[in-house]
């Protein structure tokens, strides 16, 4: 009883100090509510906010602060809190002209709602990509070409990616490219990987299956050693295409009949230049990578690829025509 007596008396005693304090609680609570609901975001129409996976929301609200998009951090801060919605989902947010706070949270924290998937084939070459893209909505025909993704091709992951409609071609390759120097780090750790193994592996993507791709591996080094015509009809494809795609033309490497042009002048073209291509045809997987890393050796110098996708291996050219006559000659 004396508690609450003396606890009376005490509230009595600072009665006056109550509308000093209804009026901070109250101006207290406008800014707050001014600062999460009011527009306050400040961003370039078009740009891309990337929130990468395993990213924290300390992080994601200081890569925010520093790209100028929010400008009172403890607002963006406490609402997050507050609401829980502070677990933010990966992916490319295409941020509104005008949003506020709170729109902010609520869009990492639902995620990827206006993201659009699109998966990369093994093996797909820029050409491809390009198709792919346009046919997502994520590119226009020609985009490629003007950003020169000829320059990563080779290294762009196959995987399925989301980015968000609007996303600069750039980003989106580098974003496959990092993905790409990820795999390799997480597969293939301590390796140094050169050029010439990820051509090997280009070509050993579009040539054979999984199964396979070592021992035809073995037959590139092989045939490199004796100074031996690769022959590889995959390449005689990408050559042909890389020029169309190049003059603004589209072009599938599936559709290039490889028997009349395989004199066709092109440094892709293992049956008109010896050697290898000065570049991939492709974008290997780890596999196709871990053949060209560990071919194996045989005696071996021909294969081709049956109609049920067997692949039929020839040590000599007349065992190699033979074949060609019993499995392809209907084609």
């Amino acid at each position: 009883m004396y508690w609450i007596k003396n606890r009376s008396n005490i509230l009595y005693r600072y009665k006056h100090w109550y509308p000093v304090i209804l009026v901070s609680v109250g101006l207290i609570s406008a800014l707050l509510c001014s600062a999460i609901f009011i527009p306050t975001i400040s961003y370039k129409d078009g740009e891309i906010f990337e929130i990468k996976k395993g990213q924290s929301f300390a992080d994601t609200t200081r890569l925010l602060l520093d790209k100028g998009i929010i400008r009172r951090p403890y607002a963006f801060v406490l609402y997050s809190l507050l609401s829980g919605e502070y677990h933010f989902k990966a992916g490319y947010y295409k941020i509104p002209d005008i949003t506020s706070i709170s729109g902010l949270v609520n869009l990492f924290y639902s995620g990827l709602s206006n993201d659009v998937r699109i998966t990369i084939f093994e093996g797909g070459n820029v050409n491809d990509l390009e198709k792919w893209f346009v046919r997502a909505g994520l590119a226009k025909e020609g985009d490629f070409v003007k950003f020169g993704a000829y320059n990563y091709e080779g290294y762009l992951f196959p995987d399925t990616y989301r980015f968000s409609a609007g996303t600069p071609i750039g980003v989106m390759l580098t974003s496959m490219h990092a993905q790409y120097n990820q795999e390799i780090m997480d597969n293939l750790p301590n390796t140094v990987l050169n050029r010439e193994t990820i051509i090997i592996a280009s070509m050993l993507e579009k040539e054979v299956r999984k199964p396979d791709m070592a021992l035809v591996a073995g037959i590139i080094y092989r045939r490199l050693k004796l100074g031996m015509k690769l022959q590889l009809d995959a390449t005689v494809a990408y050559g042909v295409c890389r020029v169309r795609f190049l003059n603004g033309e589209n072009c599938e490497t599936s559709k290039i009949p490889v028997g009349r042009y395989l004199d066709f002048p092109s440094a892709y073209n293992t049956y008109y230049s010896k050697g290898l291509p000065p570049g991939p045809i492709s974008n290997p997987g780890i596999v196709a990578i871990k053949a060209a890393l560990n071919p194996v050796a045989s005696d071996y110098l021909y294969y081709l690829t049956a109609p049920d996708g067997r692949t039929i291996f020839s040590r000599t050219g007349a065992e190699h025509e033979a074949a060609r006559i019993r499995y392809l000659s209907h084609k």
